[in-house]
């Protein structure tokens, strides 16, 4: 997420009625973009007229004359307007020079009867037009949130919805589902509509969407369990719902990874230590160890080993993308039986 600082204020300025346009927001949490660009239109209102007062541009299908039109024209029956314009390009690192120059100057010019938000998804933070936004006006950055405040955030909001969840609870809602604060949005509202009090284990379990990585996971704990039956199940879930075959390498490569720090910290480091190590929630540690325990040394240094060999074999054109995860859990599961 953006530093705590630089929300802080920006929520502060925004209870008070302050703006401090124009506005640039990027990052990949939509979600709070969306958040923090509706709290701002709350500041702004079109008192009837949103054709004047609430414009909104497409960056990428939209002239430098429209922008500017959009800008220049005036308020209609109110102190204030506002412009948003999603993905200008002028931020991206190859930008051309004139489309940058362009909102630089916006950027030193736009009058106080107009409040700007410029939503990006590229934002090159060495360019002069990004260090323009951040003179000049507001410039935040809005990533992923860390698990912790992920954990808190779904304890709140479900709160706010009427409902409960404990903090374990909420970590495996992490654990399974995409970690965007929009997708989760979704998940929470799906859930308290099924359950009129508390959503506990059971209901994630039977109602979350699991994201690529939790699928992997799970082909991971089957290949692991000896169960090569749900493994090739579970590939063949993967492959007809079109996930990208190399996303599914990369997430093989990192669960067999995390295997390998598992089991050189075995025996004589405890579950706890062992999920701080490699990244994982405390009560997904148990298939980690016990996964360790069932492959030997040398078979999950031959993943690990096997993983960028078929990599360069795809780009070489030797084998085709689904055609080196096939191999890869076929050799595992020939191993396993």
């Amino acid at each position: 997420m953006a530093k705590n600082s630089e929300i802080t204020q920006l929520k502060s300025q925004l209870r008070g009625g302050i703006l401090k346009s124009p506005y640039l927001f990027f990052g990949e949490e939509s979600f709070l973009i969306d958040l923090y660009t509706k709290k701002i239109a709350e500041l702004v209102p079109d008192m009837g007229f949103p054709e004047f007062n609430a414009i909104t541009i497409d960056g990428a299908d939209s002239s430098l004359e429209e922008v500017t039109r959009a800008l220049e024209g005036f308020p209609m029956m109110a102190e204030r307007k506002l412009v948003v314009i999603t993905d200008t390009g002028a931020f991206r690192a190859r930008a051309a020079e004139e489309l940058r120059q362009f909102y630089i100057r916006i950027s030193e010019i736009v009058t106080d009867d107009t409040v700007l938000i410029i939503r990006e998804r590229d934002v090159d933070k060495r360019s002069a037009v990004y260090k323009a936004f951040k003179k000049n006006g507001t410039a935040i950055e809005f990533k992923r949130l860390s698990d912790t405040d992920l954990t808190a955030w779904i304890v709140r909001e479900t709160g706010r919805l009427g409902h409960k969840i404990t903090k374990q609870n909420a970590e495996l809602m992490i654990s399974l589902c995409d970690k965007s604060l929009q997708s989760l949005s979704g998940e929470i509202a799906k859930m308290t509509s099924y359950t009129d009090g508390e959503i506990t284990e059971n209901v994630i379990n039977n109602l979350a969407s699991r994201s690529l990585e939790a699928r992997v996971f799970d082909l991971c704990d089957a290949l692991t369990s000896k169960n090569s039956d749900d493994a090739l199940r579970i590939l063949e879930e993967l492959k007809a719902n079109k996930e990208s075959p190399y996303a599914i390498l990369y997430l093989l490569y990192s669960s067999f990874e995390k295997l390998l720090r598992t089991k050189l910290m075995m025996p004589g480091t405890s579950n706890a230590e062992i999920a701080s190590a490699i990244g994982v929630p405390p009560f997904s540690v148990k298939k980690y160890t016990d996964g360790a325990k069932a492959f030997p040394m040398r078979k999950i240094t031959g993943v690990l080993k096997a993983v960028p060999q078929l990599d360069l074999s795809i780009k070489q054109g030797i084998i085709p993308q689904w055609g080196a995860v096939e191999k890869l859990v076929f050799s595992i599961c020939s191993e396993r039986k």
